[in-house]
């Protein structure tokens, strides 16, 4: 019987307690690893809805302009449009609460802040184009109060929206550009 367990191989105490040191290390490497990837992961796919959020309401916002009947107003942070109802529509930017607004529907979730959001007027003609795009607004504005209207507007063919959305870490900035509706500058026989 002795000569039995003499030739019975097996692994002592110390042998298993390194291969489970040497076990558990690996597994923590690994286990590392895979929290890190998942991170970046979640981070990205995060990312991706921020952007496709933001994507979608700035094609609603192009959308909304492009195919309205008419425009009445606008200045820096938004326009006033006449939707396709024949309702005047303001779509703006709130600074104080950093949220765009499609009359009082929000257009991105609230947890998503707009810190920065501008429309830039085009000129219809060409004479305008000889002054930086910043001084472009001021030219078109004849009479100086930060909107146009009246006559003014028509003076405008084409907006440009940019906006820089937030949420989380994460920053998108956009920008597109609007071919605009007809003119809408005497509103006072139309009830508005």
């Amino acid at each position: 019987m002795k000569k039995q367990l003499d030739n019975n191989f097996g692994y002592s105490l110390i042998e298993l307690m390194q291969a489970l040191v040497i076990f558990s290390i690996v597994m923590a490497i690994v286990f590392g690893l895979f929290i890190q990837v998942s991170k970046a992961l979640q981070k990205r796919e995060f990312r991706q809805q921020l952007l496709d959020d933001s994507n979608n309401a700035l094609n609603y916002l192009a959308g909304s302009i492009s195919t309205a009947s008419g425009w009445i107003s606008g200045d820096t942070t938004g326009i006033t449009i006449i939707a396709r109802s024949g309702m005047p529509v303001k779509i703006n930017w709130d600074h104080s609460d950093s949220i765009i607004y499609y009359g009082d529907k929000l257009l991105l979730a609230k947890d998503i802040k707009v810190p920065t959001f501008k429309m830039l007027y085009l000129p219809a003609t060409d004479s305008l184009y000889m002054y930086p795009k910043e001084e472009w607004f001021e030219e078109l504005d004849f009479d100086r109060n930060g909107i146009l209207e009246g006559p003014e507007i028509k003076r405008a063919s084409t907006v440009e929206i940019s906006f820089q959305t937030s949420t989380k870490g994460q920053n998108i900035k956009l920008k597109s550009t609007v071919r605009l509706p007809k003119s809408v500058a005497d509103t006072t026989n139309m009830g508005y």
